[in-house]
């Protein structure tokens, strides 16, 4: 009964729906692609765990441009990814699939909020006409209250724990090669390893990789 139900979904498919995830698939990689650069181009605070005045002010335009692109294309990307993954898994795994499309949807609007609002705070603070002294007083000062970070993190491990269901989804259901779920699963070692930079690549690469090629199998799916 399953199969002739899916054999049905295919043979019927949509052209408009099929369209639809044709563009999504393409902007899940574009999306992804400009991660893997953004993840590169990030700067790294000269020392100590979070970034100073003087860490800013040299590129706070590179800082302002590179935040925001990534804070974009995830906005994007990810909500993405969740819908492929739930028009792929039809039947077996369903459930995994919406909820963790649900978590992603929540975690992706806590992570981007976070980070646009890092992007925003140190890039107006850094401004030319500002009184030097008073604002890296402040900075550092901001840089040392945990709440700063607290909801990009938040969000980044909502993020993870969603694409971690939508994995076990994918693999009861069958619908893609196995490789991809098991791949999907190298968001979680981002809260042990270093995210940017050229060591970021090590998870960035097989996240984007995953990303697109989930997005694909749902276009090659709706034919």
């Amino acid at each position: 009964m399953t199969a002739t139900a899916e054999t049905t979904y295919e043979r019927t498919a949509d052209p408009v729906r099929r369209q639809r995830l044709g563009i999504a698939a393409v902007t899940i990689a574009v999306a992804g692609l400009i991660a893997l650069v953004g993840g590169v181009l990030w700067p790294e605070p000269a020392s100590g765990d979070w970034y100073s005045y003087a860490d800013i002010t040299p590129i706070r335009d590179r800082w302002w441009t590179v935040l925001t692109l990534l804070a974009v294309s995830a906005a994007v990307a990810v909500p993405l990814q969740a819908l492929a993954a739930m028009a792929l898994v039809r039947q077996r795994g369903s459930g995994w699939a919406t909820w963790g499309g649900a978590a992603m949807f929540l975690g992706t609007g806590l992570q981007v909020t976070g980070v646009a609002g890092w992007a925003s705070l140190y890039y107006f603070a850094t401004d030319p006409s500002g009184d030097p002294t008073a604002v890296a007083s402040l900075l550092d000062t901001v840089g040392d209250d945990p709440r700063l970070i607290a909801l990009a993190a938040a969000g980044a491990l909502v993020v993870a724990l969603g694409t971690a269901a939508q994995a076990v989804g994918l693999w009861r259901s069958g619908a893609l090669p196995r490789w991809i779920p098991i791949v999907s699963l190298a968001i979680l070692p981002t809260f042990f390893l270093p995210n940017a930079g050229a060591l970021g690549l090590i998870t960035q690469i097989p996240i984007t990789a995953s990303a697109a090629a989930i997005g694909y199998y749902a276009w090659r799916r709706a034919a």
